[in-house]
């Protein structure tokens, strides 16, 4: 079927992120923002809630995107920092792996990215593929307050 068809020419992005030390329980979620090009020239721009300590795989058309991650942040204030956006090619029918550790950052001193942190997750609802819950934004803002 066409369906078919047009799923077989996607490839896929596996990111795996882990952190220590992350609670999923009462974390905000940590989230993707991809965005690109694809090879057929079409523009690229959503966030997807990543499984930390664990692989995140995401169907997407062939192409160069840059991947930028935004850090979770726990109940007590603590966080951690997120790597440097990376570069992720994305070929048809083939797998992008990628691997990044997030360094922990205690509540003391993780004030202002904590913040930085919330306000992104924020900005990334409006691109939300539709995996990021729905009460992200409370969460964050709750977590980066503590």
């Amino acid at each position: 079927t066409a369906e078919q068809q047009a799923a077989a020419e996607k490839g896929t992005l596996g990111m795996r992120i882990s952190a220590e030390g992350y609670d999923a329980e009462t974390a905000s979620p940590a989230i993707a923002h991809i965005s690109g090009t694809s090879d057929a020239g079409e523009a690229v721009d959503f966030c997807t809630a990543l499984t930390l300590n664990a692989s995140t795989r995401v169907q997407i058309d062939p192409g160069a995107y840059e991947v930028e991650i935004i850090a979770p942040i726990n109940a007590d204030g603590s966080m951690f920092e997120a790597p440097e956006p990376f570069k992720a090619v994305v070929k048809a029918s083939g797998i992008a792996e990628v691997a990044k550790k997030l360094t922990f950052v205690p509540a003391a001193d993780a004030a202002d990215a904590a913040s930085s942190a919330a306000s992104k997750v924020a900005q990334a609802m409006a691109m939300n593929d539709g995996t990021i819950a729905d009460n992200a934004v409370e969460v964050a803002a709750k977590n980066a307050a503590a």
